[in-house]
């Protein structure tokens, strides 16, 4: 047995003899004077009786919570918090259908109304329009390639400005058919509008391929009845206007962000939201034969060089412009090596070859520079001619996209903040500033997107709610 410590001893000690102080005074037996060592005791399992007042009372509130004034009188009801643009996009979202797969392969729409006989007849008269024999050339009666041609186009407010597709236009293209003009764009809730001939609403079709913004358009190559279209839904479509349908050609498990063909007229590029690039051979049944990773964020444009068509840019959300040889492309190099990097200030929204030689490069940026490289493929020094221009078009506008006017290495537009509304134009030989502002008492609101015939005087503009404005002589 252990002998106890002194402390110990004298703590035993001590109970013994209060013990005995108690017992001699008689307040306590033997049996009560002895010292148990105490047990844990059990909490008891029954359950606490009911106290009789019934079911407990509500919380108590303030005045403030129930919106009430000091004197009980109901107050007026608070203001509603406005929801941020983060909010409305996931509110969206999440009232769109699913990413991909929505659509079955011979759909040419989702939405309900567009099987009404009214908006047949207008895809049907749209196809004849487009798809018949070529009849008689319009009438050229300028060139817009030039600066004094493009100063001289206007708008007509009965046939030049109309409403096309119902939301924010986010690509457009004009058909290269020389006997209609036809304009064609693509708006942020799927949508695809055709314009041709008059621009009355007999003459106007809207088709809804997709579900999220449409990205970029294509017409074919091979058949010009055909029309490409790519979206932030994952899929690039066919639109055949001689047979009513479309049909997926690809689909991807990231938005797609651009489309240009290669050399070849059934191979085309699309870019896309991860910083990746894919190469397509419409030819092939599985029709994705290259992806290759080209930049470190979203890829904004890419375009082939329509004079040398090895030759490939790409612009991207992180800074930098890119140029490529398409030969150079190989399946097996996931990460190829670029001709040229262009190192910008922000991120770039959009790139742009010359039409007459493909000698230089346009380019847009978020650092409100609009810049031009000379031959960047032979000497990618980064050195540019630059204009400064407000190309902050904020969240509910579309990004300004610089183009060259056709046939041009020196002229080239892009839309403007300025007041009044108008189209900037900029040439090569007078740096640091613009040369001319295209304005017309009908013009009432701001153009992002903007794309010129091949070989007529013919320019549109699309704003943000659909609407076009007509530029012609």
């Amino acid at each position: 047995m252990a002998v106890p410590s002194k402390y110990e001893a004298n703590r035993l000690a001590n109970i013994e003899r209060n013990a005995d102080l108690l017992k001699s005074l008689g307040l306590v037996s033997d049996a009560a004077a002895k010292v148990k060592s105490p047990k844990a005791s059990k909490r008891s399992s029954t359950k606490r009786k009911s106290n009789g007042l019934g079911a407990t009372p509500p919380a108590r509130q303030s005045k403030r919570v129930r919106n009430l004034d000091v004197d009980g009188t109901k107050l007026a009801e608070p203001i509603q918090k406005t929801p941020t643009f983060a909010e409305e996009q996931a509110q969206e979202e999440a009232q769109q259908a699913p990413f991909v797969g929505v659509l079955g392969a011979t759909d040419h729409t989702h939405d309900t109304t567009a099987n009404s006989p009214e908006h047949q007849a207008q895809r049907r008269a749209c196809a004849s329009s487009l798809t018949s024999k070529r009849g008689k050339q319009i009438k050229k009666r300028g060139n817009v390639g030039t600066l004094g041609g493009l100063r001289r186009l206007s708008l007509s407010e009965e046939t030049s400005v109309f409403k096309l597709v119902p939301g924010r236009v986010y690509s457009g293209i004009v058909h290269p058919r020389t006997d209609v003009l036809a304009a064609i764009v693509g708006d942020r809730y799927g949508h695809v509008g055709i314009s041709w001939g008059n621009t009355g609403k007999e003459n106007q079709a809207v088709f809804h391929p997709h579900v999220r913004p449409v990205s970029d358009l294509m017409i074919g190559a091979n058949n010009d009845n055909q029309i490409l279209t790519c979206s932030y839904d994952g899929q690039l479509r066919n639109l055949d206007l001689h047979a009513d349908k479309m049909h997926v050609v690809s689909t991807f498990d990231q938005p797609l962000t651009g489309l240009s063909r290669g050399g070849a007229a059934d191979v085309i590029f699309a870019s896309r939201n991860d910083g990746r690039m894919s190469q397509i051979d419409l030819r092939s049944r599985k029709s994705i034969v290259g992806e290759f990773v080209v930049h470190e964020k979203k890829v904004t444009q890419l375009q082939i060089n329509p004079c040398i068509d090895h030759l490939l840019v790409t612009a991207s959300n992180d800074g930098m412009v890119k140029v490529w040889d398409a030969r150079k492309l190989t399946k097996g190099r996931a990460k190829a090596k670029p001709i040229a990097a262009l190192p910008h200030g922000k991120g770039v929204t959009s790139a742009c070859w010359s039409l007459g030689t493909g000698s230089r490069l346009l380019t847009a940026c978020n650092d409100d520079l609009i810049r031009v490289f000379e031959n960047p493929s032979s000497s990618p020094s980064g050195k540019a001619q630059k204009w400064v221009h407000n190309n902050h078009t904020g969240r509910w506008l579309t990004n300004f996209k610089a183009i060259f006017a056709p046939t041009s290495d020196t002229t080239f537009v892009v839309g403007s903040m300025d007041r009044p509304r108008g189209i900037d134009i900029f040439d090569v030989a007078t740096p640091r500033k613009k040369v001319y502002r295209l304005t017309d008492e009908f013009m009432g609101s701001v153009t992002s997107v903007h794309a010129f015939h091949p070989t007529l005087p013919f320019l549109f503009g699309a704003n943000s709610s659909g609407r076009l404005y007509l530029w012609s002589l």
